[in-house]
């Protein structure tokens, strides 16, 4: 038994056994087309490796995944470049509308306003739905937060310092506009 020491993870772990996990999960993966990390980020903390540093890990795995398919698909043509910058620019914008309002924030407020979870909902939001939904989505769930906030703002329950989770009318403002967006943008745009 050859035991190799991962720093990061501060644990020894038998080499020949993650590299037949390594080769079981990649064969599967071929297989049956499922991601890796689905399967192999389970079996790392089985292996004791803590949490984190095997979802971390994996995202390596993942990275590795989509560019061997984009390559196998680009050599295919059958890659829309146009589609996937158009998406990757989309996710930018949302991510970067969250980080920039808790930025403008803190610097005026001197104090956090939002968490970061926000910022990666609205940049997963971007990269499937384009950049031209953030403004909405965005939009929407503000009016929905505020209608949901004035009434315990006025019954004192809570108060302007009271974490209020953005998270949930992210959500339901994206259904609103997976819905109804093209006739809310009508609406606006006529």
């Amino acid at each position: 038994m050859l035991e190799i020491y991962l720093p990061i993870a501060q644990v020894n772990i038998d080499i020949f056994l993650l590299l037949f996990l390594s080769l079981a999960v990649g064969v599967l993966s071929g297989l049956f087309g499922v991601g890796g990390g689905f399967l192999m980020t389970p079996l790392l903390v089985l292996l004791g490796i803590p949490p984190a540093v095997a979802v971390a890990s994996e995202a390596n795995h993942i990275v590795g995944s989509s560019l061997s398919g984009t390559i196998g698909h680009l050599k295919r043509k059958a890659v829309d470049i146009k589609l996937g910058n158009l998406l990757l620019i989309g996710g930018i914008i949302g991510y970067l509308t969250i980080w920039l309002i808790i930025f403008l924030y803190k610097a005026i407020k001197k104090i956090d306003g939002m968490g970061l979870g926000d910022a990666k909902l609205m940049a997963g939001i971007g990269l499937l739905f384009g950049w031209q939904s953030i403004p909405l989505v965005l939009f929407i769930s503000s009016i929905l937060g505020l209608v949901f906030v004035i009434p315990s703002l006025i019954k004192k329950q809570k108060n302007m310092r009271s974490e209020i989770p953005f998270g949930p009318f992210i959500i339901i403002s994206l259904l609103i506009y997976f819905v109804i967006g093209d006739f809310l943008y009508t609406l606006i745009l006529v």
